[in-house]
């Protein structure tokens, strides 16, 4: 975690800024990196210039012969903060994009209903995002998908239940109240049948419909401290209990509790446990949810089998455009194929369908008065012979004891770069009034939407140009503000921000890494500066400057070069000799440049082992030397 007293702020590091070579495992500079996602645009603007050849501003005045600080001059020109930056914490910025709660949604073959802090979210698997739905009435407590799929039923806290017959009549409102479980808390449906878990006096009771919830009857004593319910098309249920016992009935007869061993957690992990569960509904297949294989409900509804492991509610990670597969359904024997490899999606949603192929990104449910925030639905699709297989490898870092750090990689599929695409998906803006679909431009393959402290930002691709562009999200659509050759873009995110607005934005075009600035004061082509191809770092600092972290001259492994790169042009720094690995670096309010360094770790928020160094902070001084700083 990183921040300076003068109201710049920066993202938080996951790797380190410099790693001193150990060896022939380690070599050369490593890149900083942030959490804060950025995204791109489609193109009208030009080429931003390039660094090389450098011009140079002229140097600043010398400072007190005895101040040993390397302190870096003010900007010529602050500008005023502009009015989408939300700075209200300025060491740990709120991003506020919209909130997505995973385990109350609902995925069918047809369609996904994502319930966020703006309300339910209606993607038809074929047709695209529909918008929002319009909830009659009360605090809604459940959204389902029944009949084939498409027919949306929503729930409130007062046990009614309504239905829309479509998600083109949901969004509209149209909604039929169709019956009342007082006391209701608990819902699911599939298919035909609706089922609810409800309070009636001091006694659970358990209501039964086969006609979508038009009637209900009561069905069969549940076990007590009932805290999940699922049912399949043929009418099967399964409920947990709060120790995590499952216990299975067809509606007819009694509950039975399955021969499952209970997860053996304790502390955290058992708490985090209970709050999620263990029983899972993917379509027809219900699942224990725990383990490795995990285990699967039969057709006979007495047995479990080993599956493979279901990511079958929507995840995607990665931008641009996923291919998923087809609802698993009811197993009739144990999966071959039961290795586990625990892959999650970037924040932790999204997905795609048969016919096509989204992605829907979650986010922290703060959204800051009169802010504005862009995320990610692009609904986007390709048939699957348009599609090609894809892999990432990513690194799991050990932090207990016992635990090592580790690769694992991850396939997926994804439209390939030539790809006709059915339809062109759109972008959400969310407002403090609420949230606006707003289409994505026909051309552009939308490859990442993402938010920069407030701004919506966004990055696409056109094959047919063979370019890529970077912009932001407005009402009326994707405004582009820079094109880029290129054939491919991705990891687009920006890598560190200043209380003005200045952006520093790291992206990955044709599979090399490069770093542009975005100023705030100035419109059109001029807002975006490449920086030189050979920054290792940067960091964006108030009117429209970022201070530079370069290779050490000849390439050396043990220093590096730091510039400030200003509207007048580049600064040149002192050399910097960095023995250590370098996690991280801050700008104070009166210019003083600080690195911490570490001879092992790599990242801020790992903790040295007993007896090891710490973590230790240094000084920049005018000659580069480095000075011990208090912690």
């Amino acid at each position: 975690m990183f921040g300076s007293s003068d109201g710049m702020t920066e993202g938080r590091e996951r790797s380190a800024l410099w790693r001193a070579p150990s060896g022939a495992a380690r070599h050369g500079l490593e890149v900083l990196v942030s959490a804060l996602g950025l995204s791109v645009a489609i193109g009208c603007a030009h080429e931003p210039k390039r660094a090389p050849p450098p011009v140079y501003a002229p140097a600043p005045p010398p400072a007190a012969p005895d101040d040993p600080f390397l302190r870096l001059p003010a900007a010529a020109a602050p500008v005023s903060p502009p009015g989408w930056l939300d700075l209200t914490n300025p060491g740990e910025p709120k991003s506020g994009w919209l909130a997505l709660e995973r385990d109350k949604g609902a995925w069918s073959e047809r369609a996904y209903l994502g319930v966020t802090a703006y309300g339910v979210l209606l993607l038809d698997l074929e047709q695209g995002m529909r918008g929002l739905a319009k909830i009659p009435k009360g605090n809604l407590s459940a959204v389902m998908l029944a009949g084939d799929g498409s027919t949306v039923l929503l729930a409130n806290d007062a046990g009614e239940l309504y239905r829309a017959a479509s998600l083109d009549a949901a969004a509209k409102g149209e909604f039929e109240l169709v019956s009342t479980l007082s006391g209701a808390e608990l819902w699911d449906a599939r298919g035909k049948f609706v089922v609810a878990k409800g309070q009636v006096g001091d006694e659970d009771k358990l209501w039964i419909s086969q006609d979508q919830g038009k009637t209900f009857r009561a069905g069969p004593t549940l076990p007590p401290e009932v805290r999940k319910i699922v049912v399949r098309r043929d009418g099967v249920m399964a409920v947990e209990v709060y120790d995590f016992k499952i216990w299975v009935s067809d509606g007819w007869r009694q509950f039975a509790e399955a021969k499952l061993k209970a997860p053996e957690v304790t502390g955290e992990a058992r708490e985090y446990l209970s709050e999620r569960g263990v029983l899972r509904r993917y379509g027809d297949a219900i699942v224990f949810s725990h383990g490795c294989p995990q285990k699967t409900l039969t057709k006979s509804m007495w047995n479990w089998v080993d599956s493979a492991p279901v990511g079958a509610f929507p995840i995607t990670g990665w931008g641009g455009e996923s291919v998923e597969k087809e609802l698993p359904k009811v197993p009739t024997k144990p999966a071959k194929d039961v290795s586990c490899p625990g892959v999650s999606g970037l924040l932790g949603t999204g997905g795609l369908g048969r016919g096509g192929v989204y992605s829907l990104a979650a986010s922290e449910p703060r959204l800051p008065s009169g802010k504005r925030v862009a995320i990610a639905l692009g609904d986007a699709a390709c048939s699957v012979a348009d599609s090609e297989e894809r892999s990432d490898t990513y690194t799991v870092m050990g932090t207990k004891g016992g635990e090592k750090s580790h690769e694992e990689k991850v396939t997926y599929r994804v439209c390939k770069s030539d790809a006709k695409l059915k339809r062109w998906g759109s972008v959400g803006l969310v407002t403090s009034t609420g949230l606006t679909l707003v289409p994505v431009n026909a051309g552009c393959h939308l490859e990442s939407v993402s938010n920069a402290v407030g701004l919506g930002l966004f990055a696409c691709r056109n094959p047919a140009q063979q370019s890529v562009s970077l912009g932001v999200v407005g009402a009326a659509g994707l405004q582009s503000e820079v094109s880029l050759p290129g054939k491919q873009v991705d990891r687009v995110h920006a890598h560190t921000y200043a209380a003005d607005g200045t952006l520093v934005v790291e992206a990955n075009l044709d599979g090399k890494s490069r770093y542009f600035l975005r100023s705030p004061a100035q419109p059109g082509a001029g807002r975006w500066h490449s920086l030189p191809a050979e920054t290792i770092a940067a960091k964006a600092m108030i009117g429209g400057r970022a201070l530079l972290a370069l290779p050490g001259a000849g390439g050396d492994p043990h220093s590096l070069n730091l510039a400030l790169d200003t509207p007048q042009g580049l600064v040149p720094l002192p050399s910097v000799a960095v023995p250590q690995n370098a996690l991280s670096w801050a700008v104070t309010g009166d210019g003083r440049v600080k690195l911490w360094l570490h001879p092992r770790l790599t990242y801020m928020k790992q903790k040295p082992a007993p007896g090891e160094a710490p973590i230790t902070p240094y000084w920049v001084t005018k000659s580069g030397a480095l000075m011990p700083a208090e912690q």
